[in-house]
């Protein structure tokens, strides 16, 4: 999906470990309900 490119690239830029916590939750989350449709 072209948006998480997107945000793939982003949390690059930044490199925070807070941010890079917070996206790896985000992102297992859209993944569960993605494979729950």
């Amino acid at each position: 999906d072209g948006h998480l490119k997107m945000l793939d690239g982003y949390l690059e830029f930044f490199m925070k470990p807070v941010l890079a916590d917070t996206y790896v939750s985000l992102k297992n989350e859209l993944e569960e309900l993605i494979h729950k449709k």
